[in-house]
This record gives C-alpha cells, structure tokens and sequence, in this order.
C-alpha cells in the first residue's frame, strides 16, 4: 500500500500552487518516467512533480482520468468512490474513501475538479482541490484528508503520443511522519503511471475514447494548419525567450512540418523540461539542428554550432542576440559553402 492516492486522483489536478522554498530535484528516472520534488514553505511535506509520455490519444487518456467510479476495482484500495456534484465531464466534486494498513486509519476526501482546454498550447489543464463540503459529513474511524492541491497537465505531443506533467502537494494527516508520507509520495509518481499505461489498453476505455466529444474537438485542430502553426509557436515562446529565433523556426517549412506532423520527440524532450533546464537546452539543441540542416550539410558544422551553450543559453533567455549571433554564423558558414 502506497500513501500516495492513486493514479484517478489526478482525475483533474491542480489547486492553488505551493509555495516552493527551492527548485525542482531530480528524484526518479526509471522506465520513461521522471520525477522531482522541492521543499514548501511552512511544511515538512515535499511537493512532487512526474512527466511522461504516453503512447496513446490524448482523448483517450482524458476518458481515463474521468472516471471516478472506475477508482473502485478488484485489488485497489478504494473502498467508496462516487460524485457529489457534477456539472459537466469537466467540472465536479467526488467522494473516494481508501483503506490503510492496521495501525493506521483509513483515509478519506472530497475533491473539486475543473479541467479546462488551453487551446492555444493545444493542451488540457486540470485542477484538483480537497474542499470541505458539508454534504459529505465526517465520517468515525476516518481520517478526512484536507491537504491536497494539485495540477495535472495534459498535452498533444502527436496522434498518437501524450504528455503527462503532475504536480501535486498532498498529506494525509493523521500523525503520520512527513519522511514517511514523502517516500510514500515518492513512490507513487511510478506506480501511478504504470496504472495509467494499464489503463490505456483497456478496451473499455479505448471504446469510450473512440466515441467521445473530445476525440471530435482534437481531430478539428490537428487537421487544421493555422491551428497547429501557432500551438508550436506559443508552446516555443513558453520557454523559448528570443522571439527571433522562434520566427526563424516557424519561418522554416521543413521545420514547421516536423514539428506538426513529426512523430513528437521534440515536444517529448521539451515537456521533460517542466522539471529540468537541461531538457530545454536540449529541445534548443534539436531546434537548431533541424534549422541549421535545411541550410548547410556540413554535419560538422551543424553540430559544432549545436554544441555552443552560451548560443543556447542566449536564445533560451532572450539576452545577448542569440538569433542575431546564430545568423552571423550561418552566413559564415554559407561563403566557406558547404
């Protein structure tokens, strides 16, 4: 048994942010998974933050984290999952009660959901927050977990590839060690993701995906270029500071295709870099890659240009004219020819 709720517990994600004391260590690298944490003002409890990407739809992994009756299945520890209020797919309050090794009490909590589509990154932003809800009484015998915010993102990376990134600050209360609940927390950033791919393969899941309002909304954007145009864009500018090396890119049609219609690494490598500045780098690294090849095949060059990290470092901060040093070195490169 884990402390951590389970995976269904992201149905949303979200809640106010903690207020982080420090930044983001590296804590887990395991079977495509990555997991960080960093200390909160004014408790002992880390906050937690996993990326990955799945290979499957994203209407699909969105049919998965919606069902809260599904929290309840052989061999979980939920005991009791069910809504109290629900608006809509997107915006509802639900009950779950789970079981917790002797000696300790089980635990329960009512969570507020509200997901709502950021069309302009072409992603889904979900909050989750305990609330206090006077129509779920406290019940004896049953700790009511009221510590828990979280942010559960999730991203069109392709078709057929999703990224994931959950960030969550919870405790469970009840006494229990804050070394025990972080390990407990920990932990559960894998587990979690290996119920999810799980899920993925399940044909009922598959089948509700397949039919879904969302699978609907997607294909009307991926199939329209403006649309995906500009997702790149925005989701460069997100970490990408020098705006004209970012016009340099989507300038590029060779680029512009791989990055809308590739097969997703970049975006893979770029959603890693929710927790790491290397990630972005290396995303930078790609970018100029593919930039610098439509130009030159001196693959010698291309990397050496590549490998500059104060060029990188100067267009991922927009200090120093990254891209105006980037095209120096580009018509140098064109003279001397290929």
């Amino acid at each position: 048994m884990r402390f951590s709720l389970p995976l269904l517990l992201w149905t949303g994600l979200g809640g106010q942010p903690a207020r982080a004391t420090e930044d983001w260590h590296q804590v887990l690298a395991e079977d495509g998974v990555l997991g960080y944490s960093r200390a909160v003002a004014g408790s002992d409890v880390l906050e937690f933050r996993s990326t990955v990407v799945l290979p499957a739809r994203i209407e699909l992994v969105g049919t998965i984290l919606r069902d809260v009756e599904g929290l309840k299945k052989p061999g979980s520890s939920c005991k009791e999952a069910r809504f109290v209020e629900k608006t809509d797919q997107n915006h509802y309050v639900f009950y779950a009660h789970y079981g917790f090794p002797i000696p300790l009490d089980d635990r329960d909590v009512v969570l507020r959901v509200s997901t709502t589509y950021d069309f302009a990154m072409g992603r889904a932003v979900a909050t989750l927050q305990a609330v206090d809800d006077p129509r779920v009484p406290h019940r004896s015998g049953i700790v009511r977990i009221t510590t828990f915010a979280a942010q559960f993102i999730i991203e069109y990376l392709g078709r057929d590839k999703t990224g994931i990134v959950y960030t969550m600050h919870t405790d469970p209360g009840g006494h229990i060690p804050a070394f025990v609940v972080n390990y407990g927390n920990q932990h559960g950033l894998r587990d979690n993701v290996d119920d999810l791919r799980k899920a993925t393969r399940d044909p009922k899941y598959l089948k509700a995906a397949a039919g879904s309002a969302d699978k609907d909304l997607v294909e009307s954007i991926v199939h329209d270029e403006r649309k995906m145009n500009d997702i790149v864009t925005n989701r460069l500018g997100d970490y990408i500071h020098d705006r004209d090396f970012i016009a340099l890119v989507t300038s590029d049609p060779p680029v512009m295709a791989s990055l809308v219609r590739g097969d997703g690494r970049i975006g893979e490598i770029v959603l890693h870099g929710w927790g790491s500045r290397d990630s972005k780098r290396q995303s930078v690294v790609e970018l100029l890659k593919g930039w610098l090849a439509s130009r030159t095949q001196d693959r010698a060059a291309i990397q050496r240009i590549a490998d500059d990290r104060s060029l990188v470092d100067r267009l991922l901060s927009g200090q120093g004219g990254g891209a105006s040093a980037l095209q120096v070195a580009v018509a140098a490169l064109s003279r001397k020819g290929p």
